[in-house]
């Protein structure tokens, strides 16, 4: 749950090879991209956002959506990306 109270639900699609927990510790299994929705306290979603599959979001703040991102040599390191444009 994001500073504005909306929550970000990662969306798991059937056709991936893998569960996407066997996915984060598989790069080469993972898509690009994974599909996070976004809903407001109302239960709407207000937005479909595209993250990084290396890149898990644990905190929100203003312009920036921090989280642990997992560089070319497999080491987790605090990331940052921002916020996207239809949820600022």
């Amino acid at each position: 749950m994001d500073a504005q109270a909306r929550l970000w639900v990662q969306v798991v699609d059937s056709t991936y090879m893998f569960h996407p927990t066997v996915m984060y510790q598989v790069a080469d299994a993972r898509p690009p991209t994974y599909r996070w929705d976004v809903f407001g306290t109302d239960g709407r979603r207000l937005a479909i956002v595209h993250l990084p599959s290396n890149f898990t979001p644990k905190a929100w703040g203003g312009r920036w959506v921090y989280g642990i991102a997992e560089d070319e040599d497999g080491a987790l390191v605090v990331g940052r990306l921002p916020m996207p444009e239809a949820l600022q």
